[in-house]
């Protein structure tokens, strides 16, 4: 039996859009928001037309044929903006296929948001918007760090303040407010030093109240203290910026620390201390001097060059505050001169 060589031929007879029938022919403009499309097809075959069988591809969408036996129509929904083109071919009885087929160009309009200028544009402002995102977030942490930086400048100001005021709290004795005795030996120890590299004379004086222990049994503590301060006060008058200072040695004694100051000139400035507390004309009903708070002050100078150590100088001053007290106080005497003989009865 003769086998059927002939190619069946194909037609696509109907376009149907949303129900809608569309003519085919010129490759048709879809308006915009199709929902459903439906293409009829059909193929003549005198022989045997019910065993013909059909594949259909919609390029642009399809990615391969799609056998569909004996049906005569495909559907598509929501297929999204674009151009295409369906492809049908069919075979007849004995397999034989047209691949030629038949094909139908349409193009599907896009909705306005849809269009690629406006997509263009929608692009165009969301890099601007990152744009200006990453402005304004680059904005925002240079304040931010600015911020930071004023910050942690304040609070290191503030760190520094505070230290420099626990510094000088500890450096500074509680009552009077001048510098304290270990103040006052760093401060010697710098000097020495300082003194020594440039060969230059350092004088220490060191300063006591005269009956001090009488005048806390006469006055009180109170008044005790109130004398200190006066004491301190005054001999703080007597140093001027950058001679030197006065420091609170311990109990009513005092220390003195004068810079590029020889012997002479240190017992010099001793003296006028001495007057300068008398002067001050504080009672003192209980000295063996006379009627007001006196002091007496040992002197001492040495040049840090010659192999000297602070303790040396510190000894000086309190041998000549000693030989100053055991004199009849209210004085002032420099290191070096002989203790007074005390002949035995």
């Amino acid at each position: 039996m003769q086998g059927n060589p002939q190619r069946p031929p194909v037609t696509v007879e109907r376009l149907l859009v949303d129900g809608v029938e569309v003519d085919p022919e010129g490759a048709p403009r879809l308006a915009p928001g199709v929902e459903r499309l439906e293409l009829h097809y059909a193929a003549m075959s005198y022989v045997a037309p019910t065993a013909v069988r059909y594949r259909y591809r919609l390029e642009g969408f399809d990615r391969g044929w799609n056998e569909a036996g004996n049906m005569r129509r495909a559907h598509y929904t929501n297929l999204p903006p674009g151009d295409y083109v369906f492809r049908v071919v069919a075979s007849n009885n004995d397999g034989v296929w047209n691949m030629e087929g038949a094909s139908l160009h349409f193009t599907l309009l896009p909705r306005w948001h849809q269009t690629w200028w406006v997509r263009g544009l929608a692009l165009l402002a969301l890099a601007g918007l990152v744009v200006l995102g990453v402005r304004l977030r680059l904005r925002a942490a240079r304040i931010r760090e600015r911020e930071l930086t004023r910050e942690v400048a304040l609070r290191t100001e503030a760190l520094r303040e505070a230290n420099e005021r626990l510094r000088r709290i500890a450096a500074s004795d509680a009552l009077t407010g001048i510098p304290n005795r270990g103040e006052f030996n760093r401060r010697l120890r710098e000097a020495w030093n300082d003194h020594a590299n440039r060969d230059a004379p350092l004088a220490v004086l060191l300063v006591d109240v005269d009956d001090f222990k009488a005048y806390n049994d006469s006055y009180g503590h109170l008044g005790g203290d109130t004398a200190l301060v006066a004491v301190a006060n005054r001999l703080a008058d007597m140093v001027g910026p950058g001679e030197g200072l006065v420091a609170r040695y311990g109990g009513e004694e005092f220390a003195v620390l004068l810079r590029d100051c020889d012997a002479e000139a240190a017992l010099e400035r001793a003296q006028r201390m001495v007057a300068g507390i008398r002067a001050c004309a504080m009672p003192h009903r209980a000295s063996s001097v006379g009627d007001a708070v006196t002091v007496s002050i040992g002197a001492a100078s040495v040049r840090p060059a010659d192999g000297a150590s602070p303790d040396d100088l510190l000894r000086s001053a309190d041998a000549a505050l000693y030989r100053a007290k055991a004199d009849g106080r209210d004085r002032a005497l420099p290191a070096g001169e002989a203790p007074p003989i005390v002949l035995p009865f």
